[in-house]
């Protein structure tokens, strides 16, 4: 949500747009062929104890997200407000709110009360119905979305600030009233949500959210989000006039953005893998909607979503997750399993989804055992359809996405792995969710986790701890003379100004090692010539980690480096001297050591997993001075 968006404002009055000539929904899931008879299925019969258990915890206004577990919003919910910190937002006309009032720190954070109006809880309550019939779970639906009308009129309030939160929002209600559209009650309560449903496509097709640049127009996952409600509500709504024209536009769009958006290599743009898993949903449900409805996509359209998913099943690590890199807000456009308490770097569901889709055996025997999610979204024959998909077990080989700059060095086999960022080919990428994290890693080894990224945790609420967690100084990486790679901002914590210059040197994938080298270039941050070079050998054979920090500048310059290292686990300094120590723990061993005399420190820090969340951890860092080079090795006690 950076301040850089406009919008095509249209002042609008709180009314019925159009004629409507059918009131029926049809959202991306195929609820036809949900209706089977399931009581006897073990596999589904476990979901809906979970789900049953979820929709309960949402009837009584218990929710839990975005760093809260199980907060209770109230018996009526104000959904103009931050129940963290008690702020309330004042209902005015969307126009009218400053950045201040939408952002005013000292721990408010919009995205509580932005996350809660997504209605992501709306589909949990819905397939709660659909699974027990207990009516109480479709009139809780009911109760909730006549208290948001109410509550939000049209264009007033901060829930019509941000036009992407229309656009989820949209097709949560969407999903949510195909589901229940069969439960008593539904009539009664139809004519007013259908009408809703127009009024969000109207604003977002007015609000299109549109970012400037250098003078440049720019469009990111915001208008992502934009073009991928519009298209969904178009093809959703087949009883208005409008509904040709929003599908048209919003499948047009979509077409345009996987070519603009996605890197030759399938990474989205936003140099985030949380935001690629975003743009993947928003890419995949327009079109699994448009094979119900009638419309295409075009096979370049379906290669690019392919290759994407591709992305994922090599940056999936031995933990079944894939690593933070850049922004991590949980950010989702749709939730069909495992709400609330779904593992946010987990997302392996996407290639359950690509498997079945591609009929890609790779993909499923990464995914595991069949996703809830193909479950809605193909319903219940597609168990049978998934088990039919012959599993690739065929080893995933380290692989490097030279447009995205991410380099993943992998033996499943002794379950070793290893994710390094560079700054990629493109170096005129969006940075509204980038970090400086050039020449980081992230390292396993035997499929535990030893050196990681530290998350992100928020964006607002403090623009202390969003830099802080965007810093060079808290990725694992070096930094010179106290400065940030490139500039972070005091008062727009979506501002990153690149002074630095990263690019691959040597990549070799050979058969007993992986060599990877690359280099980031500081000159124009520190005003004089300065390269970081990180060369990294991994021995497949030994399962050894070498890395090696090359410093090339002027000796006639004083210079401090600082290595840091965050550790996923407390680890002890054994040995000691001046220019050598040893960090040993249960499972592995390091030894660092230099070329000057160094000062090795174990400092406190915090790693967030999750947006929200942070705990305490622990950090490592080499400090020297005119330094020439840094050498570790990272072998496993075992």
């Amino acid at each position: 949500m950076p301040d850089t968006y406009f919008k095509f404002f249209s002042k609008s009055s709180n009314k019925n747009f159009t004629k409507i000539n059918s009131t029926e929904i049809s959202s991306p899931l195929n609820v036809n062929a949900l209706n089977k008879t399931i009581a006897n299925n073990k596999l589904i019969n476990s979901w809906k104890e979970k789900i049953v258990k979820s929709a309960n915890l949402i009837c009584e206004h218990n929710f839990s997200f975005l760093g809260m577990n199980n907060k209770f919003f109230g018996k009526k919910i104000n959904w103009n407000q931050d129940i963290r910190t008690g702020h309330k937002w004042v209902k005015k006309y969307y126009t009218s709110f400053t950045a201040n009032e939408l952002m005013p720190g000292n721990g408010i954070d919009i995205k509580i009360p932005w996350e809660l109006n997504r209605f992501h809880h709306l589909v949990v309550l819905a397939q709660a119905w659909h699974l027990s019939k207990n009516k109480k779970f479709s009139d809780e639906i009911f109760s909730q979305l006549d208290s948001w009308i109410e509550s939000n009129p049209y264009g007033y309030g901060i829930n019509w600030v941000n036009t992407m939160e229309v656009s989820i929002r949209a097709v949560n209600i969407i999903v949510s009233l195909d589901l229940i559209s069969d439960a008593p009650g539904y009539n009664k309560y139809q004519n007013k949500f259908f009408n809703s449903i127009v009024k969000h496509g109207y604003f977002i097709e007015k609000n299109l959210e549109i970012g400037i640049s250098n003078g440049k127009i720019v469009a990111a996952n915001h208008f992502l989000a934009n073009i991928s409600g519009l298209a969904i509500i178009g093809m959703s709504l087949c009883g208005i006039s409008e509904s040709k024209r929003w599908s048209k536009a919003g499948i047009k769009a979509l077409e345009r953005a996987i070519n603009t958006m996605t890197l030759k290599d399938g990474f989205f743009f936003e140099s985030s893998t949380s935001y690629h898993r975003l743009a993947i949903e928003l890419f995949y449900y327009p079109m699994i909607q448009a094979a119900k409805s009638g419309h295409r996509f075009s096979k370049n359209y379906l290669n690019k979503l392919e290759k994407m998913m591709e992305v994922i099943m090599y940056l999936n690590n031995p933990g079944n997750l894939v690593p933070q890199i850049g922004d991590n807000d949980n950010g989702r456009l749709l939730i069909l399993s495992n709400y609330p308490y779904w593992e946010t770097n987990d997302y392996r569901y996407l290639l359950g989804m690509g498997g079945l889709f591609f009929k890609r055996g790779d993909f499923k025997n990464v995914c595991g055992n069949y996703p809830q999610e193909v479950f809605w979204i193909s319903g219940y024959a597609s168990i049978k359809d998934y088990k039919k998909i012959t599993n690739d077990k065929s080893e995933i080989n380290s692989k490097g996405f030279e447009n995205a700059g991410l380099y993943v060095i992998r033996n499943d086999n002794k379950k070793d792995y290893a994710l390094i960022k560079t700054g990629g080919i493109k170096q005129f990428l969006p940075t509204a969710h980038m970090h400086n994290d050039y020449l980081s890693l992230e390292l396993w080894i035997k499929g535990k986790p030893i050196i990681v990224d530290p998350g992100t945790f928020c964006y607002t609420s403090s623009i202390k701890d969003r830099n802080y967690f965007r810093s060079t100084a808290s990725h694992n990486t070096i930094m010179i003379n106290n400065k940030e790679m490139n500039l972070l901002s005091k008062h727009n914590p979506f501002v990153l100004i690149k002074k630095t210059k990263s690019k691959i040197i040597d990549w070799k994938v050979e058969k007993e090692k992986i060599l990877f080298t690359a280099e980031n270039d500081w000159s124009k941050r520190l005003n004089f010539n300065f390269k970081h070079q990180r060369k990294i050998i991994y021995n497949l054979i030994e399962s050894i980690w070498e890395i090696q920090d090359s410093f090339l500048y002027p000796k006639d310059n004083l210079v401090n480096i600082k290595s840091v290292l965050n550790f996923y686990e407390s680890n002890e300094i054994g040995k000691k001297a001046d220019n050598k120590i040893e960090l040993n723990n249960s499972f592995f061993k390091m030894r660092l050591k230099s070329d000057t005399k160094f000062f090795a420190e174990k400092l406190n820090s915090f790693y967030s997993k999750s947006y929200g969340e942070k705990v305490s951890s622990k950090i490592l860092t080499i400090n020297s001075n005119n330094c020439g080079a840094i050498y570790y090795r990272i072998s496993s006690k075992n």
